[in-house]
């Protein structure tokens, strides 16, 4: 009992510091470079690039340095140009190769230019809901969310909590994992669709994702032993599996469905 209450209080002893030392280097960074040197944006979704390219016009004394997969690198190239960002004012980076290093790449970069305060915006709907089940989809044992220090009420209200009910409704079927007895089979490589389960009953979640900057229409094709099934998508019937268990359905760039077979 006495090493689990020492443990304890160690675990919030470092929870303290963390707390402490985190708005400190905030505080620091701020009062060393209260202007913004630079935009940074993180690659996964072209709607940052559109928006930090429409931010720059206001900011245009601002390099924009972006960390993306190095496929990426010319479609985000293009959408700047497109904005009037010349290449003298980008700094694309493809060394990322997962969610963690799309982050750190850049850091030693920043250290060497004293690169302090970037200019900083919460990311949409759409592109955290393709975050979020990106993850899911990839085998994550476990989400954790933390409170940035510019985070929004409106935007916990608005795209965090709506994406965390809708995700906590569905835990049981993802727990359970995915139903391999079962092979999904997509037209298109650029849309990932996995089939989960609905433990104890008939039912299955479809999670759709496109990963491209393009709207898609694309065909899902089940086993045959779910032809004549309801597709429901927000709990609405959209279509029923076709005699050979397939059914039509499109996704815009980046976005993620959940669909219901019934």
């Amino acid at each position: 009992m006495k090493r689990k209450l020492k443990l304890v209080k160690w675990v919030l002893a470092i929870a303290l510091l963390l707390t402490s030392i985190i708005p400190a280097r905030i505080a620091i960074a701020f009062y060393q470079t209260p202007v913004p040197q630079a935009i940074f944006v993180l690659g996964g979704a072209s709607e940052r690039m559109k928006f930090a390219a429409q931010f720059w016009q206001s900011r245009q004394n601002l390099d924009i340095w972006v960390s993306d997969f190095a496929w990426n690198l010319d479609v985000d190239r293009r959408i700047f140009l497109e904005y009037g960002v010349s290449d003298a004012k980008l700094h694309l980076d493809g060394r990322a190769t997962d969610t963690v290093t799309n982050f750190t790449t850049l850091a030693e970069d920043f250290a060497n230019q004293r690169l302090q305060h970037t200019d900083f915006r919460l990311p949409t709907k759409l592109e955290f809901r393709y975050m979020f089940y990106l993850s899911v989809l990839t085998g994550a044992d476990g989400l954790l969310f933390w409170i940035h220090y510019l985070s929004s009420p409106s935007w916990n209200k608005s795209v965090l909590y709506p994406t965390i009910k809708e995700f906590q409704d569905y835990i049981p079927a993802i727990v359970r994992g995915e139903d391999l007895s079962n092979p999904v089979q997509v037209n298109n490589s650029n849309i990932e669709v996995k089939l989960f389960p609905v433990p104890n009953t008939k039912k299955y979640l479809i999670i759709a994702v496109n990963h491209t900057l393009n709207q898609i229409h694309f065909v899902v094709k089940l086993t045959h032993s779910l032809a004549g099934k309801i597709v429901a998508f927000n709990e609405k019937t959209i279509t029923n599996l076709s005699p050979d268990g397939s059914f039509s359905t499109r996704l815009n760039p980046y976005e993620v469905k959940l669909y219901q077979v019934r």
